[in-house]
């Protein structure tokens, strides 16, 4: 699988191609390894607190094409080919709150966002 991550913060256009997996993106002590979970891009921070998805805050979360990876003060699209046709990995997947690009219940001004950790959603037979 190849990925492009393609810079949107001011550094705008720059690219970032990956083809060997894990990868580990970030500066400056900012870190996110990106994994690939069954043809699916993942997204795993490396305890530093500062991995968003689609603005959302997140300890680890699939990845489709087209979202938006921020990673400290790095900003990134996400272009690749999902090799998956199935569900994603996991049962749910973040999104930004409609109201202001925040998750439901998120914080009042000033605080951090909790982080959101996924679990792998449980077979059912």
């Amino acid at each position: 699988m190849r990925a492009a991550f393609i810079r949107v913060d001011r550094h705008r256009g720059g690219k970032q191609f990956v083809d060997r997996f894990p990868a580990v993106l970030g500066t400056d002590g900012c870190h996110c390894r990106v994994d690939v979970i069954d043809g699916t891009l993942v997204a795993r921070d490396l305890g530093t607190g500062e991995v968003r998805v689609n603005g959302c805050r997140v300890l680890e979360c699939p990845l489709l094409p087209g979202d938006h990876l921020k990673v400290g003060d790095m900003a990134f699209r996400v272009v690749y080919e999902r090799l998956a046709l199935g569900p994603l990995p996991w049962a749910v997947y973040p999104r930004p709150h409609p109201a202001g690009g925040k998750q439901a219940g998120a914080e009042s001004p000033g605080e951090s966002p909790p982080a959101i950790s996924w679990e792998p959603a449980s077979e059912q037979h």
